[in-house]
């Protein structure tokens, strides 16, 4: 699918909000991984409003949360109706949060970066294993939208999917 985010112009990010560039680059190094790692291509697209875009992402000031993004299948496209709806995917990203402008020290990770990997995965159809609010298994015994449960597998060192 398309995509539709990076440049100052396209990725509809708040002027003076958190570290834009380094919220820029990570989005496109999330893409690229992807790409690299599964049968999926994305291209950048250059307007928000272009027909077959099937991802947007946007960036906003005190959202309340570092990231959030919608299910595939839960946001229609407008102008299609049944039988051949077409849907699109929205990824919203705090960026002045503290934790999603810090950069990383030298060779480190931040927590932008994983945050934007896996708002992504939500987009592309990923839930998390605690839960199965995006109609996903739970493994861990926890419940939907919570993240209570002790299977060992339900961690970051696993999954970007985790909250643990």
């Amino acid at each position: 699918g398309s995509y539709l985010p990076s440049s100052a112009n396209r990725l509809n990010l708040e002027t003076g909000t958190g570290n834009l560039a380094a919220m820029r680059a990570d989005i496109h190094f999330a893409f690229d991984t992807f790409e690299n790692v599964a049968n999926i291509q994305f291209n950048e697209n250059t307007s928000f409003q272009t027909t077959g875009v099937d991802l947007k992402l946007a960036a906003y000031n005190n959202a309340g949360y570092n990231g959030v993004a919608t299910f595939p299948g839960t946001d229609q496209m407008a102008g299609t109706t049944a039988p051949t709806n077409d849907y699109e995917s929205f990824i919203i990203y705090n960026s002045n949060s503290s934790s999603m402008s810090t950069t990383p020290e030298l060779g480190g990770s931040s927590n932008r970066l994983h945050t934007v990997i896996h708002e992504i995965g939500h987009a592309v159809g990923h839930g998390h294993p605690h839960d199965t609010g995006t109609g996903s298994n739970n493994i861990t015994g926890g419940s939907a939208f919570t993240y209570i449960g002790d299977n060992e597998i339900d961690n970051d060192r696993y999954t970007v999917m985790s909250y643990e």
